[in-house]
């Protein structure tokens, strides 16, 4: 299930990802080359921390093994 929901995340690096998306990419200044590289590390940071806390915190808070 965490590996479907974060590559459904991945959706919002491209400009179809959200109407805020749509609307700063059709204004011109802003490619999806741009949208790639901002957004990029915070998802490298999200996986990252996701990786470290579902171990971890998932066994007590929810009771996963």
């Amino acid at each position: 299930m965490v590996p479907g929901a974060v590559g459904a995340q991945l959706s919002f690096l491209l400009p179809t990802g959200s109407p805020g998306n749509v609307v700063g990419f059709s204004t011109g200044y802003i490619s999806i080359k741009d949208m790639v590289i901002t957004g990029m590390p915070l998802k490298v940071v999200g996986i990252a921390a996701l990786t470290i806390l579902l171990p971890t915190l998932g066994t007590l808070v929810f009771g996963m093994n």
